[in-house]
């Protein structure tokens, strides 16, 4: 197996922002999990609003983001790298940031929102 990039997620990410952020400035979070032994997603959750959700759509990201999200997650899962599973895409200014979290750290970020 090759090493792992470090470089990897960065590149990707600022890939799909170049391709898909560039008309309109969007803020927003993406929370996503995947199934343990797999990159399979198991849910995501966007929270935006209506309009920078429809900006999202048109944009193509809400379509490219997930695929993406599950390679990043297959990555280091090969590499054994954790936490691998559950993470937030944070969308500041049409700029992302990634944070992987804990297990079960999606749906308990996910469940403070539905509550509220």
């Amino acid at each position: 197996m090759t090493e792992y990039d470090y470089n990897f997620e960065a590149n990707r990410l600022k890939n799909l922002q170049d391709q898909t952020l560039t008309a309109d400035v969007i803020n927003g979070t993406v929370i996503l999990g995947c199934l343990p032994d797999s990159s399979e997603i198991d849910f995501a959750s966007f929270l935006v609003d209506k309009i920078q959700m429809e900006k999202l759509k048109n944009s193509n990201f809400r379509e490219l983001v997930l695929p993406l999200l599950g390679i990043l997650s297959e990555y280091r899962k090969q590499h054994d790298i954790f936490p691998n599973q559950d993470c937030i895409l944070e969308i500041f200014d049409s700029s992302l940031s990634l944070k992987w979290l804990e297990n079960d750290g999606a749906e308990k970020l996910i469940s403070k929102h539905v509550v509220k």
